[in-house]
C-alpha cells in the first residue's frame, strides 16, 4: 500500500469518510449481534464528526462477537459542549438501553468521552466497561486544539495540551483495559500522544499509511478490533433480567412517584411550588403518550423513572444531571420531516464534492480545495439549521410536551435540595 496521500487508496477512504458524514441522517446506527449474552459495543465518533463514521467498523465486524452496536449520536451539537456533558449523554443513552455489560470505541474525542465515562459514571450506573478501544484519541493533546477553535469549544478546550481535563483524566489510575490505536500519518494527533503515559507496548497500536480520518476505513483497524475483541475475556454475562422499573407499567410508575411525592416534607415552601409539587403525578399523567407510539412512550417512561430516582437520590449529581438532560432534549413528535430536508442538502452537497474530486481540482491532503470549501459550506448550513431547530425544541416544547414528569420532578426535589438545583 502506498504511504503517500495523493495515492488512490487513501483518496478513497478520505472520500468514503466524506460520504458517510454527509449522508448520516440516512445511515443504521443500530446493528445487531448474533449473541445475546455478548456485551454491547458503544461507537463514539469525534469532534465535528457523526456517528455514520463508525459504519465500517460496524459492518466489518463478526456478529459473534456482540449483542448490539450503537453507532451514538450527541444532542446540543455546534454549542460548544465539553467532554463531561457527552459522557453524560453517553451515560443517558446506555441507561436507556439497559445494557450493563459494553465495550466502548471512541474516535479522537471520542475515545476522551469513553475514557471519563468508564473512569467516572460506570459504577455508578452497574455498568462494567469491558474494554475501550481509543483510535487516535489525543491524551496528550492535539494540534486542533488551539485559538480560535478554544475559544468556541470546549471539548476542544478540554483536550488542549496539559489542560486540566486532561491533567485530571490521566492522573487518575485508568482501571478499564484500554487499546491504543494510533495512525501513522496522523497529523492532528501524533502517534505519542494517542497513548497515556504508562501504557504498555502490548496495548498500543499503529495504523501504517493512515491519517486522523482515513484510519477509520482501513482494513487494518478493522482486523485490528475484530482480533482485540475476539481476545477479550469476558466472563459469562447474565441476560438482562433486571426487570426493576424497566417492568413496571405507567400506572404502577406514576403511583411509585405518587408514593415519593407524599413523603417530601413539605413545610416552610410558597404555595405555588407547594401546589405543584401535590398536583405532580395528575401532571404526569396528563403528559403520558398513547403506548401505541412506542417511542414517545419509551422516552415519558424513561423520563418518570429517572424523576423517581432522582427524589430517591437528592444528592446524586449523576441523577440530577441525567434527569436535566432528558427534560431538556427528549420531546415527543420529533420532526422527521426536518431530518429528512437536512439529510437531502447534505446528499446535494456529497454530490457536489464527488464531480470536484473527479475533475481534478488541486488537491491538498488528499481532498480537493474546492470540495474543501464546499464541505464547509454545506457544514455551515447544516450546523445553523440544526442549531436553529435545537433551540426552538428546547424553548417552545420545555415545560409542555417534553416529558413533563421529568421537569416537574425536578421542583419537588427543590423541596428536599434546593442548591443542587441550579441550571447547569
Amino acid at each position: 500500500m502506498s504511504n503517500t496521500r495523493s495515492s488512490p487508496e487513501y483518496q478513497h477512504r478520505t472520500m468514503r469518510h466524506l460520504w458517510l458524514w454527509m449522508t448520516s441522517y440516512f445511515r443504521q446506527t443500530e446493528f445487531m449481534g448474533s449473541d445475546e449474552n455478548k456485551p454491547a459495543i458503544y461507537f463514539i465518533h469525534g469532534t465535528a464528526d457523526w456517528a455514520s463514521s463508525g459504519t465500517d467498523i460496524a459492518e466489518s465486524l463478526t456478529s459473534s462477537l456482540f449483542s448490539k452496536i450503537h453507532l451514538v449520536s450527541f444532542q446540543d451539537r455546534l454549542q460548544g459542549k465539553d467532554i463531561e456533558s457527552f459522557s453524560i449523554q453517553l451515560a443517558h443513552k446506555i441507561k436507556f438501553e439497559n445494557d450493563k455489560n459494553v465495550i466502548l470505541i471512541g474516535h479522537s474525542r471520542g475515545g476522551l468521552v469513553a475514557t471519563h465515562f468508564a473512569k467516572n459514571y460506570a459504577e455508578k450506573l452497574g455498568v462494567t466497561v469491558h474494554s475501550v478501544i481509543a483510535i487516535t484519541t489525543p491524551y496528550k493533546g492535539s494540534r486542533l486544539a488551539r485559538c480560535p477553535l478554544t475559544s468556541i469549544s470546549d471539548s476542544v478546550k478540554d483536550y488542549q495540551k496539559d489542560s486540566p481535563f486532561l491533567t485530571t483524566l490521566c492522573k487518575k489510575p485508568i482501571t478499564t483495559p484500554h487499546v491504543f490505536i494510533a495512525a501513522e500519518n496522523d497529523w492532528l494527533v501524533m502517534e505519542p500522544d494517542s497513548y497515556l503515559s504508562d501504557t504498555e507496548d502490548t496495548a498500543k497500536r499503529t495504523i501504517k499509511s493512515e491519517d486522523h480520518l482515513s484510519v477509520m476505513h482501513s482494513g487494518e483497524l478493522q482486523e485490528t478490533i475484530e482480533t482485540t475483541l475476539s481476545n477479550l475475556k469476558t466472563p459469562e454475562l447474565e441476560l438482562k433480567e433486571e426487570g426493576g422499573q424497566e417492568s413496571q407499567s405507567g400506572e404502577n410508575l406514576l403511583t411509585t412517584l405518587s408514593q415519593m411525592i407524599s413523603g417530601i416534607d413539605l413545610s416552610g415552601i410558597d404555595d405555588g411550588k407547594r401546589i405543584a409539587i401535590e398536583n405532580l403525578t395528575e401532571m404526569a399523567r396528563q403528559s403520558m403518550p398513547s403506548q401505541d407510539n412506542k417511542a414517545d412512550y419509551r422516552n415519558w417512561e424513561f423520563g418518570v423513572q429517572l424523576a423517581i430516582e432522582r427524589i430517591q437520590k437528592p444528592n446524586d449529581e449523576l441523577a440530577r444531571k441525567l434527569l436535566m438532560f432528558h427534560a431538556t432534549h427528549f420531546v415527543p413528535g420529533h420532526s422527521v420531516a426536518w431530518k429528512k430536508f437536512l439529510g437531502a442538502l447534505a446528499i446535494l452537497a456529497s454530490i457536489t464534492i464527488a464531480l470536484l474530486i473527479l475533475t481534478h481540482a488541486p488537491i491538498i491532503a488528499g481532498v480537493s480545495l474546492t470540495a474543501l470549501c464546499v464541505n464547509s459550506s454545506a457544514l455551515l448550513v447544516c450546523g445553523a439549521a440544526l442549531f436553529y431547530h435545537g433551540r426552538q425544541k428546547s424553548l417552545a416544547h420545555a415545560y409542555s410536551q417534553l416529558a413533563t414528569a421529568c421537569s416537574i420532578a425536578v421542583i419537588a426535589s427543590e423541596a428536599k435540595q434546593p442548591r443542587l438545583l441550579r441550571a447547569d
